[in-house]
């Protein structure tokens, strides 16, 4: 049966019989097509609604400059528009149907005279109101889990009804969640069978060929997301393009889903699908994997667990203990991001490095050589970076970002705009680059977007970025917060012997934490994009300490453990998430 939860959400049914009729009887049927909008950021609240049947997208725009957000899904029974109605104040979003739906719509005026005839009314709707915040201060959303989604096959070979059938299996395996798998049209399929499957179960798959456009686009109208399965190596359909999706508009998430029969290496650029297909996010998925089914459960899901590394010099070494204690624990991750050195361990995880390699990389290229040796004439920096940018070739070689295991974004800081800048796309070893770039020490990397140094200047912990990829729970590693330069180790560093100085400026350390400090306001935004910020306790390790791998490293494991043995709310996620230990 479809969750209890959905009935604590459910506007109407909190109401008694007397208090239904009543918003009935001033209420008109509202209809609205897959795309429309019902209202737009900034307009006068006029009504409220509740939505009888179909979905709602609730969309914010973060930044002028920016495309907007998808924050939460308002499915059958809740209600719209609450807030404006009852302080009076403009549209705080906008709002879009993305599946075909209907809504009660009742006059502002109408409304708060039912509110005064009725105390009740009022009393439902700020415990609604309540729960919201709940969800958003808890930093990700049950609000973000689809209800309906279509499963399309984007080549020939793709048996799609036994891939929705396995992801059924599995996501009920691990969650509980009971699922309906549509395996193809049939002639008494319509709006009211659809719904009453939704009250039945928790998720409904909607299965497509390429070759039925009638049925694909009639499943699309009632999906909150279209997932296209292809082969890696498989020859995209021709009916594949910008205008076979046009039904997808801007309101409706596309994923685009990467199927391999070998678990190595991704030998097509996936590139070259991107160009063909236009999706917001795309994942691969080693078929003879059961972690990778497991792990396309939770992402369909909204329960996918993403982990966000900072920067912080040789302090971040603590993301390896981290990361090993997460592993030891069963808890997977299924989005990765991080900057400066945060974002070089991060993109080892994501290309499939074993804790083992992961340990041999970073021992080689920072632990057994100073990776800022090369001091040169600063004329752009301390040093020349040509030892940093040969290390990262070295361990990366030419590899994508695109064709990386795991949905993979580093951050750099764009001068010339001013801003934070997400590598998604590209050589791996560039965007670490460019990442590392700390202003005074390395020189920066000059892209046709700007000029970029260390992602730290401006965003240490990017976890707004990934809370626009991941749905699910957001982990934050931060292993710069509590290190400052104090008078008495600026002091210690300045008084040592001139041969100590001229070896180990004591100007790198005050430009390394100048490019790692976060203001109070950007820290506080930061932390409540996450699920948990974790500050692995690192003491008096320096930024510049390349030797301190293995201290590092196991006050970051020691601290994990003890997070996930104490933590309740760790705890909490692992159960929702389906994670057994």
């Amino acid at each position: 049966m479809s969750s209890s939860n959905d009935s604590n959400k459910d506007f109407l049914a909190c109401l008694s019989s007397a208090e239904r009729k009543a918003i009935v009887a001033k209420a008109q049927t509202l209809i609205m097509k897959a795309g429309d909008t019902l209202f737009n950021q900034g307009d006068a609240a006029e009504a409220f609604y509740v939505v009888l049947s179909g979905t709602m997208g609730i969309f914010v725009h973060p930044r002028q400059d920016e495309k907007r957000r998808l924050v939460a899904l308002v499915k059958k029974g809740e209600s719209l528009g609450e807030l404006s109605i009852l302080d009076g104040d403009k549209r705080s979003a906008d709002v879009v149907a993305l599946r075909d739906s209907e809504l009660l719509k009742i006059g502002r005026d109408e409304f708060l005279k039912l509110i005064n005839k009725y105390p009740k009314i009022s009393i439902v709707m700020s415990r609604i109101l309540a729960e919201r915040l709940r969800y958003t201060t808890a930093a990700y959303s049950i609000r973000m889990r689809p209800k309906v989604l279509t499963f399309i096959a984007a080549s020939p070979d793709v048996d799609i009804v036994n891939i929705a059938n396995r992801l059924a299996k599995t996501v009920t395996a691990d969650c509980g969640e009971t699922v309906y798998v549509q395996e193809e049209k049939t002639p008494d399929w319509n709006n009211a069978k659809l719904e009453a499957l939704e009250d039945e179960h928790d998720l409904i798959f909607l299965c497509c060929q390429l070759n039925d456009k009638e049925w694909v686009r009639a499943c699309a109208r009632q999906s909150e997301r279209i997932c296209l399965v292809t082969e890696c190596d498989a020859k995209l359909s021709s009916e594949i393009s910008r205008q076979f999706l046009e039904v997808k508009n801007d309101h409706q998430m596309v994923d685009l889903f990467i199927l391999h029969n070998e678990i190595s290496k991704c030998e097509n650029s996936t590139s070259d699908y991107l160009d063909r297909i236009d999706s917001d996010r795309h994942f691969h998925i080693r078929k003879s994997l059961g972690s990778e089914w497991n792990r396309w459960g939770r992402v369909i899901n909204g329960r996918g667990i993403a982990l966000v590394l900072s920067g912080g010099g040789a302090r971040a070494y603590a993301h390896v203990g981290v990361i090993k204690a997460l592993q030891e624990a069963n808890i997977p991750i299924d989005f990765i991001a991080g900057t400066s050195m945060g974002g070089i361990i991060a993109a080892c995880l994501a290309m499939g490095q074993s804790l083992d390699e992961i340990d041999k990389s970073i021992r080689s290229s920072f632990v057994e050589t100073n990776p800022l040796s090369d001091y040169t004439l600063p004329l752009q920096g301390l040093v020349s970076g040509k030892k940093v940018e040969r290390l990262l070739r070295q361990n990366f070689g030419d590899a994508e970002i695109t064709d990386l295991w795991l949905p993979y974004f580093c951050v750099s800081t764009n001068l010339t705009k001013a801003s934070p800048h997400l590598h998604t796309k590209g050589k791996i070893w560039r965007a670490l680059r460019a990442s590392i770039s700390l202003p005074g020490v390395l020189p920066p990397v000059v892209e046709k977007e700007g000029v970029l140094v260390d992602g730290g200047v401006i965003n240490n912990l990017p976890t707004l970025e990934m809370a626009l990829q991941c749905f699910g729970p957001i982990l934050a590693v931060d292993v710069s917060r509590n290190l400052g330069i104090t008078p008495e180790s600026w002091t210690e560093q300045i008084s040592q012997p001139l041969w100590k100085r001229i070896f180990r400026p004591p100007l790198i350390s005050l430009l390394m934490r100048t490019g790692t400090v976060s203001g109070e306001d950007q820290y506080r935004e930061q932390t409540e994009s996450s699920y948990a910020t974790l500050n692995p306790p690192l003491g008096e390790i320096d930024i510049k300490e390349w030797k301190a791998y293995d201290e590092a490293k196991q006050i970051g494991y020691d601290y994990m453990k003890k997070q996930l043995a104490e933590n309740e709310d760790l705890k909490v996620m692992c159960k929702v998430c389906g994670v057994h230990g």
